[in-house]
């Protein structure tokens, strides 16, 4: 990865622990997905330094198009929104706009 700091890699982490807690049987191609999103990220903040990844109202476009370019056949939890920067790394929000997470 480009970026000196590993919350790329995290932020997808997250977004795949989502996803498997909401399934009840294992989750097909998650590590792919993990994978395409982290690079994603890394790919995004390198060049624009901010991305915003949100579930909050809509469907978020990236991580169904990931979903679908990796064959992951799970539902994507929605309500959350994943604030990362580059400067201060990766903030979710959940439904209310509390922090329920964050790390850098």
């Amino acid at each position: 990865m480009k970026t000196q700091n590993n919350y790329c890699r995290a932020a997808a982490n997250w977004w795949a622990t989502k996803i498997i807690e909401k399934e009840t049987i294992s989750v097909k191609n998650i590590d792919s997905f993990q994978e395409t999103l982290a690079k994603e990220i890394d790919d995004t903040i390198s060049k624009s330094a901010h991305m915003i990844i949100s579930t909050y109202k809509t469907r978020s476009k990236i991580l169904d198009s990931i979903s679908f370019q990796t064959g992951m056949c799970a539902s994507i939890p929605n309500g959350y929104e994943m604030d990362i920067s580059h400067d201060v790394g990766v903030c979710v929000y959940d439904k209310k706009g509390v922090l329920i997470a964050s790390f850098s």
